[in-house]
């Protein structure tokens, strides 16, 4: 029976490293919005001028906001993954009396993968 432990230890062990991975690749790549908030603020602000097309009354900066606006959303909704990915692995092999926020954080989370820890009856 010692055995089974140990090895049950283990793989909760390497499945904590696991999600460690995706969260720091997450976060990783969600920081690529930042290339549409940097422009986007910078065509709202005026600085790269744009022009506006012939006969058109609307504001080329409207833009600029649209693209901050897109980028920061991407970015905080990519960040948040990222933690809620981390959390998850951080509370992976506490008792389960403690584990609602892996529940919580495989609920919120976009990737499917991480939902398998919730079909595990044994882990919930």
């Amino acid at each position: 029976m010692g055995e089974l432990v140990d090895r049950d230890d283990e793989h909760l062990r390497l499945l904590k490293l696991g999600y460690y991975n995706v969260a720091g690749i997450t976060g990783f790549f969600s920081l690529f919005p930042i290339i549409f908030v940097v422009v986007g603020s910078l065509i709202s602000s005026g600085s790269i001028p744009l022009a506006r097309a012939s006969g058109s009354s609307d504001d080329p900066r409207v833009m600029g906001v649209v693209m901050l606006s897109i980028g920061i959303a991407a970015l905080a909704f990519g960040l948040a993954g990222a933690f809620l990915t981390f959390l998850t692995g951080r509370h992976c092999a506490q008792p389960p009396e403690h584990q609602s926020s892996i529940r919580g954080a495989t609920a919120t989370s976009a990737n499917p993968e991480l939902a398998t820890i919730e079909l595990n009856p044994r882990l919930a």
